[in-house]
């Protein structure tokens, strides 16, 4: 089971807690996400949820008692933070958002980049549109590498050219990549209606002429953001990776002023994420790699998450 790092991870949908005790899987830790009721609106807790008397799941028929949760197995008070005098496990930070629950399972640096501004700065006064929830057999770190593999954007999504594609860290902790698609319309144009483009003018002297500035941001080996198109504050592609049983779960939401344009980009996005899943799909995890000049930004991304240090999953706190 996959080891979590320091950095961020999208734990679900909010659509996808559907209890007051919401047991979730990522790596190696068994967590739970405990939903309250206040003034506004409800509340998202996140922890461990393995009990520490005798490792019954919590989230598995427990039940929210105030600041604990009664253990299915023997009944006992467990509580949901740290206590003096009564078995605990640990909670997490937390990041709620609209329809996004972020955790992150370290406090403090390496690994958190600055994503919770950056998150509520990319949201304020936008629509945050859920358009990707699919369980892929690849690893985690594909998924983000995607934004950095500028190889892949012609053979997999029809981008005819591309220019100026350069990767950098910055100083906050991110790795960016920037550059130009070159394409004959907005590359959020529906891509299956790419090789039939292709076809009608083979032959021709078309040429691709549309230049949208294309920028992703990764926060973690788990998040990035994508963003296309010349006019300022363009809609953002938030792309998120989490380590489960069976796979990687790939969640993509589209984050914007709320327009016409919206829906075409979810739908977009969906194809784009269906067409990457065919490759993925017949991965040999095992091969060599033989990377080359043309991959220098691969190489940066690799050595990027890097900085990420794994995590042990801890045994929540026994009776003191």
């Amino acid at each position: 089971m996959t080891a979590t790092h320091a950095g961020w991870y999208l734990a679900a949908f909010t659509d996808e807690i559907t209890s007051d005790l919401t047991p979730l899987r990522i790596g190696d830790r068994r967590i739970m996400v405990i939903r309250t009721e206040v003034d506004g609106g409800p509340v998202y807790r996140v922890t461990d949820s393995t009990c520490p008397h005798r490792g019954a799941n919590l989230a598995q028929g427990g039940e929210v008692r105030g600041d604990c949760v009664v253990c299915p197995f023997h009944g006992r008070l467990i509580a949901t933070s740290n206590h003096p005098k009564r078995a605990s496990v640990n909670a997490y930070e937390t990041l709620h958002i609209g329809p996004l629950l972020f955790v992150r399972f370290a406090d403090g640096e390496p690994g958190d980049c600055g994503f919770p501004a950056a998150l509520r700065t990319m949201t304020e006064g936008s629509v945050i549109l859920p358009a990707v929830n699919e369980l892929v057999d690849v690893p985690c770190e594909f998924v983000v590498e995607n934004a950095f593999d500028v190889e892949h954007f012609s053979p997999v999504h029809s981008v005819p050219n591309l220019d100026g594609m350069v990767t950098s860290a910055q100083p906050d902790g991110t790795l960016v990549i920037g550059g130009d698609f070159v394409t004959m319309t907005d590359p959020w144009y529906d891509q299956r209606f790419a090789e039939a483009a292709r076809a009608y003018l083979a032959g021709g002297d078309w040429k691709p002429s549309r230049r949208s500035a294309f920028r992703a941001v990764a926060f973690s080996p788990t998040v990035v953001a994508t963003s296309f198109g010349s006019e300022d504050n363009p809609p953002v592609i938030l792309t998120a990776a989490t380590p489960e049983p069976g796979g990687t779960r790939v969640r993509v939401s589209v984050i914007g002023k709320d327009s016409p344009a919206l829906p075409h980009i979810v739908n977009g996005s969906k194809v784009a994420i269906a067409q990457d899943t065919e490759v993925w799909a017949h991965l040999d995890h095992d091969a060599p790699w033989a990377l080359d000049d043309a991959d220098v930004n691969v190489v940066a991304y690799r050595a990027w998450i890097d900085r990420f240090p794994s995590l042990v999953a801890p045994r929540s706190a026994p009776v003191p």
